[in-house]
């Protein structure tokens, strides 16, 4: 009985620790391009799936839901890395040097609150205006599972407390209050 116990244990241990890696890039030159990909366990084919669907058709405007805004909540305390590399040229050198500094400055400063950023920005002295970045999201699903669940959690105890606190009969003066007044 205490084997397969055990063996339970490593494989919800190894499967808490799978990496899922979110890739995207981003460009402009004669108009703004993006792709995403997403792997488990491989960085570089979620790179490659990235820049392959960059150079598709445009893409589809989604509208938010609350799906949306309850799976940015779990990615916002799931503790991810963010890995962001870029170029750009501003078709000026000064302008371009003070922009990419004033960029890593602000990677550099975010990366307090949030120690999984990182943001390196370099400059390209061309001609024209263009600019660049690719990035990796990485997380591991079990940061995934305990940020939702903690959610969840949260939702529950809000909706809880909101009814706990909804009067449930109008509220209305008490008599000895209404007369001798």
């Amino acid at each position: 009985m205490i084997v397969p116990l055990f063996a339970l244990l490593d494989a919800l241990f190894y499967l808490a620790h799978v990496p899922l890696c979110l890739a995207f890039c981003l460009e402009w030159r004669d108009g703004p391009r993006a792709g995403a990909g997403l792997t488990v366990f491989d960085p570089a084919a979620a790179r490659r799936q990235a820049r392959r669907r960059m150079f598709r058709g445009k893409a589809r405007k989604k509208r938010r839901t609350r799906r949306w805004r309850t799976a940015l909540r779990i990615l916002g305390r799931a503790k991810p890395r963010v890995d962001v590399t870029g170029r750009l040229c501003l078709g000026d050198a000064a302008a371009t040097a003070l922009a990419c500094g004033g960029l890593n400055a602000l990677g550099r400063a975010l990366a307090g609150p949030l120690p999984g950023l990182r943001l390196d920005v370099a400059p390209a002295f061309d001609d024209s205006l263009r600019a660049s970045a690719q990035g990796m999201v990485t997380l591991e699903a079990g940061h995934i599972i305990t940020a939702a669940a903690r959610c969840g959690m949260e939702q529950i105890i809000g909706r809880i407390n909101t009814w706990k606190s909804a009067p449930s009969k109008p509220s209305c003066p008490p008599p000895w209050k209404t007369f001798g007044t």
